[in-house]
């Protein structure tokens, strides 16, 4: 009984892992598309800045 529930404390545990690595790696993912939009919208604004000299 007892190697039943070392084996099921270890599959919690390496589920609890691969949750947390998963949460991190999308964390990760949306907060380069965050950047990549704010690079981008300022990118914009200096393209319009750049068009209302001309």
């Amino acid at each position: 009984m007892e190697d039943i529930a070392k084996r099921a404390l270890k599959i919690s545990i390496f589920c609890v892992f691969l949750t947390l690595v998963i949460g991190m790696f999308c964390l990760y993912v949306l907060l380069s598309e965050v950047d990549a939009t704010a690079g981008l919208s300022k990118r914009v604004e200096q393209i319009e800045k750049k068009l209302e000299r001309f």
